[in-house]
């Protein structure tokens, strides 16, 4: 469910960067994310911890599938 995935901001504070280098990780398609609306962008907080270990996700998501 969308509603419990993160905001930029939180995956920012998570990963200790700022939110512009998080918009940018999820604008390179390095962690999963949805957009709900143009300026409201939720991250999957399992890809967050995915990218953590160094894993990099790179396939979109449906957000109608979140």
């Amino acid at each position: 469910m969308v509603s419990e995935w993160l905001s930029t901001a939180q995956a920012a504070k998570e990963l200790g960067v700022s939110q512009r280098h998080v918009r940018r990780l999820l604008e390179a398609r390095r962690i999963r994310h949805v957009r709900r609306s143009p300026r409201d962008l939720r991250v999957d907080p399992d890809d967050l911890a995915l990218y953590r270990r160094g894993r990099h996700v790179i396939e979109p998501v449906d957000a109608n599938a979140a």
